[in-house]
């Protein structure tokens, strides 16, 4: 009788084994798409906030007396620079100094009182990783900002 029941128990063994292996590949087939799609909302959550605060520094810069177009948009390249984030061929993102009517303008020539909208934005291909492709890879994202031109 003992020796059956030795028998029994190390069969039971090897099939909770295979049972096992069953279920961690399950497990893996959920939590590895899960995984890589928190990584890229995670990602562009981070992007649409950085993009965010360029917008905001460089609507600070421009309505400054004395801003220049190249100062609002320094003020814009060293925020997304600190972030990791570098304007060059295979990442684009755009600067665009405008009215609240999105009429470009020249931050030296506005007049105090006038609103300056600063936006930052680029496509998500541009910015973002997609290791699950969730978010399209042509959808704009943007931060952007609008400040009174101080006297």
């Amino acid at each position: 009788m003992k020796s059956l029941t030795k028998q029994f128990t190390g069969n039971r063994r090897r099939s909770y084994r295979g049972a096992s292996l069953l279920e961690m590949t399950a497990c893996i087939l959920v939590l590895m798409p899960l995984s890589f799609g928190a990584v890229e909302f995670g990602d562009a959550f981070f992007k649409k906030n950085t993009l965010q605060g360029a917008a905001r520094e460089a609507a600070r810069a421009a309505i400054v007396s004395g801003a220049t177009t190249t100062t609002v948009q320094d003020a814009a390249n060293a925020v997304m620079t600190a972030a990791g984030i570098t304007n060059s061929p295979t990442v684009r993102y755009t600067i665009a100094i405008t009215n609240t009517s999105d009429t470009t303008v020249n931050p030296a020539a506005v007049a105090a009182g006038t609103a300056i909208k600063v936006t930052v934005s680029g496509t998500w291909r541009n910015l973002g990783i997609r290791p699950m492709g969730i978010i399209d890879a042509n959808k704009t994202i943007r931060g952007s900002a609008v400040m009174r031109k101080e006297s």
